[in-house]
């Protein structure tokens, strides 16, 4: 299932306007920026920046594992305007960015070399509203 992306929206409150209707706009633990009205477990700010639909549980960053024949973890989506940054943890309290090197981007996803990293690496993406 494709996922629905949204680009309209330059700042928060115009976000909010395009997915709330004016009672859930009054109810911040709907359309506030930490709520997460679809329970997909990504605030509402996440899906502003990363320009996901917060009332679609579907609409969401996904993680692939592919091991034949390549070791390659793909994320996606990661749309045009969306500023991010891959990041790896040997132990989930100290993150490092990804350097591009060990990594592609393909069309709206990115495909990390996991032969590259040591067994049992964490990663995450960390979208963001200032560039990394």
């Amino acid at each position: 299932m494709p996922i629905e992306t949204f680009s309209s929206a330059v700042d928060f409150p115009t976000f909010q306007l395009q997915f709330f209707s004016a009672q859930e706009l009054l109810n911040l633990s709907i359309s506030g920026l930490d709520a997460d009205p679809d329970g997909d477990k990504l605030s509402n700010f996440f899906e502003f920046l990363a320009k996901l639909d917060p009332t679609d549980n579907d609409s969401k960053i996904t993680y692939t594992y592919s091991f034949d024949p390549d070791e390659i973890l793909e994320i996606s989506p990661i749309l045009p305007g969306v500023i991010w940054e891959v990041q790896s943890s040997p132990d989930l309290q100290v993150w490092t960015a990804v350097p591009p090197e060990k990594y592609t981007v393909s069309g709206d996803t990115i495909q990390v070399d996991l032969s590259t990293f040591l067994p049992n690496t964490f990663f995450q993406v960390v979208v963001s509203d200032v560039a990394p």
